[in-house]
Protein backbone atom coordinates (compact mmCIF):
# COMPACT_ATOMS: atom_id res chain seq x y z
CA UNK A 1 0.00 0.00 0.00
CA UNK A 2 1.24 3.30 -0.69
CA UNK A 3 0.25 6.59 1.03
CA UNK A 4 0.64 9.89 -0.40
CA UNK A 5 0.64 13.33 1.19
CA UNK A 6 1.77 16.36 -0.55
CA UNK A 7 4.06 15.85 -3.15
CA UNK A 8 5.44 12.78 -0.52
CA UNK A 9 5.27 9.20 -0.61
CA UNK A 10 5.40 6.65 1.76
CA UNK A 11 5.21 2.50 1.58
CA UNK A 12 3.01 1.03 4.40
CA UNK A 13 3.02 -2.30 5.63
CA UNK A 14 -0.64 -4.06 4.93
CA UNK A 15 -3.01 -2.87 7.17
CA UNK A 16 -2.14 0.88 7.00
CA UNK A 17 0.59 2.36 8.90
CA UNK A 18 -0.08 3.30 12.88
CA UNK A 19 0.33 6.60 13.35
CA UNK A 20 -1.64 7.74 9.67
CA UNK A 21 -0.44 8.99 6.81
CA UNK A 22 2.41 12.45 6.56
CA UNK A 23 4.71 12.83 4.21
CA UNK A 24 8.57 12.31 4.73
CA UNK A 25 9.19 15.54 5.42
CA UNK A 26 6.35 15.97 8.24
CA UNK A 27 2.42 17.13 7.52
CA UNK A 28 1.42 17.99 3.94
CA UNK A 29 1.59 21.21 3.17
CA UNK A 30 -0.80 20.38 0.46
CA UNK A 31 -4.02 19.67 2.14
CA UNK A 32 -4.15 15.93 1.15
CA UNK A 33 -3.22 12.26 1.62
CA UNK A 34 -4.24 9.32 -0.42
CA UNK A 35 -4.26 5.78 0.61
CA UNK A 36 -3.70 3.76 -3.00
CA UNK A 37 -4.17 0.01 -1.79
CA UNK A 38 -4.48 -2.76 -4.51
CA UNK A 39 -8.23 -2.31 -5.39
CA UNK A 40 -8.78 1.24 -6.00
CA UNK A 41 -7.72 5.10 -4.66
CA UNK A 42 -8.65 6.37 -1.79
CA UNK A 43 -7.71 10.17 -1.14
CA UNK A 44 -7.70 11.81 1.79
CA UNK A 45 -8.54 15.89 1.42
CA UNK A 46 -7.86 18.11 5.02
CA UNK A 47 -8.83 21.26 2.66
CA UNK A 48 -10.63 21.97 -0.35
CA UNK A 49 -10.54 25.07 -2.60
CA UNK A 50 -13.72 26.93 -2.19
CA UNK A 51 -15.51 24.93 0.61
CA UNK A 52 -15.17 25.29 4.20
CA UNK A 53 -15.62 21.92 6.03
CA UNK A 54 -19.27 22.70 7.05
CA UNK A 55 -19.91 23.57 3.52
CA UNK A 56 -18.78 20.20 2.17
CA UNK A 57 -20.03 18.13 5.04
CA UNK A 58 -23.64 19.68 4.58
CA UNK A 59 -24.38 17.46 1.96
CA UNK A 60 -21.95 14.73 2.47
CA UNK A 61 -22.77 10.77 1.59
CA UNK A 62 -21.99 8.42 4.06
CA UNK A 63 -20.80 4.75 2.99
CA UNK A 64 -19.95 2.00 5.20
CA UNK A 65 -16.33 0.36 4.74
CA UNK A 66 -14.89 -2.34 6.29
CA UNK A 67 -16.38 -1.89 10.84
CA UNK A 68 -15.91 2.68 9.67
CA UNK A 69 -18.50 5.26 8.86
CA UNK A 70 -16.65 7.35 6.10
CA UNK A 71 -18.62 10.50 5.05
CA UNK A 72 -17.99 11.74 1.26
CA UNK A 73 -18.65 15.01 -0.66
CA UNK A 74 -20.18 15.51 -3.28
CA UNK A 75 -18.85 15.44 -6.72
CA UNK A 76 -20.70 18.96 -7.69
CA UNK A 77 -18.28 20.49 -4.97
CA UNK A 78 -15.34 18.37 -5.80
CA UNK A 79 -15.24 19.88 -9.73
CA UNK A 80 -16.09 23.08 -7.88
CA UNK A 81 -13.18 23.14 -6.39
CA UNK A 82 -10.72 21.86 -8.85
CA UNK A 83 -11.68 24.62 -10.84
CA UNK A 84 -11.31 27.24 -8.26
CA UNK A 85 -7.92 25.86 -7.31
CA UNK A 86 -6.60 26.76 -10.64
CA UNK A 87 -3.66 24.50 -10.19
CA UNK A 88 -3.12 22.59 -14.04
CA UNK A 89 -3.03 19.07 -12.89
CA UNK A 90 -6.84 20.20 -11.83
CA UNK A 91 -7.77 21.91 -14.79
CA UNK A 92 -6.77 19.19 -16.96
CA UNK A 93 -8.54 16.11 -15.01
CA UNK A 94 -11.36 18.84 -15.30
CA UNK A 95 -10.90 18.83 -19.58
CA UNK A 96 -10.71 15.20 -19.17
CA UNK A 97 -13.90 14.10 -17.02
CA UNK A 98 -15.79 16.74 -19.28
CA UNK A 99 -14.32 14.80 -22.62
CA UNK A 100 -15.40 11.70 -20.84
CA UNK A 101 -18.87 12.74 -19.51
CA UNK A 102 -19.48 14.07 -23.34
CA UNK A 103 -18.65 10.86 -24.61
CA UNK A 104 -20.83 8.72 -22.23
CA UNK A 105 -23.63 11.41 -23.25
CA UNK A 106 -23.07 10.41 -26.65
CA UNK A 107 -22.90 6.73 -26.40
CA UNK A 108 -26.68 6.96 -24.84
Amino acid sequence: MRLLCGEGVQEAAPGGAEDGPTAPDGPSSQGACGIHPDAGQLDLLLSISGFSYPEIESDAAEFRVAQANVRVGSLEKLLRSKQASGRPKDLEFLRAFEARASDAENDS
